[in-house]
């Protein structure tokens, strides 16, 4: 088996019509201001080739997620790639705890053996500045303004 591709990005949907997918906000590198932090939409989307001569069926694959050598999620999935050579796989996840800087690391595994990663850095850009003082310009009410 062979992973043609595996990427993170915020979303992604399949047409019904064309069944081709499309994904949003591709996840690049998360700058996050404080940790711990939950990235609220994660979506992981696979397309994996086999062989004719290969199973159709595979009960050892699951999908990771480490951040160091931290694993921070894990997801078993089942193949099923019904008689076809390919298949997609889109794993939606709500809330993913982020608990410090790192390298971000997603993973599809098969048997144990890694087949396809995509690595996302995250940086601590640290506390958003807050300006005390703001210069402030009078505002002049109806009453005040000379006629």
């Amino acid at each position: 088996m062979k992973a043609l591709f595996l990427i993170c990005a915020e979303g992604a949907t399949v047409d019904q019509r064309s069944n081709t997918l499309s994904l949003f906000k591709i996840i690049e590198e998360l700058n996050i201001s404080a940790f711990p932090s939950v990235i609220s939409a994660f979506t992981i989307a696979v397309l994996i080739t086999r062989a004719a001569s290969e199973p159709t069926d595979v009960n050892d694959a699951y999908v990771r997620i480490e951040l160091g050598n931290q694993e921070i999620f894990r997801h078993p999935t089942l193949l099923r790639f019904q008689e076809r050579n390919r298949l997609r796989i889109i794993l939606e996840i709500g809330g993913l705890l982020i608990p410090s800087p790192g390298e971000l690391k997603a993973t599809l595994n098969i048997n144990g053996q890694e087949l396809a990663s995509w690595l996302i850095p995250v940086v601590n850009i640290g506390q958003p500045v807050v300006q005390n003082e703001l210069s402030l310009s009078p505002i002049e009410s109806e009453q005040q303004k000379p006629y």
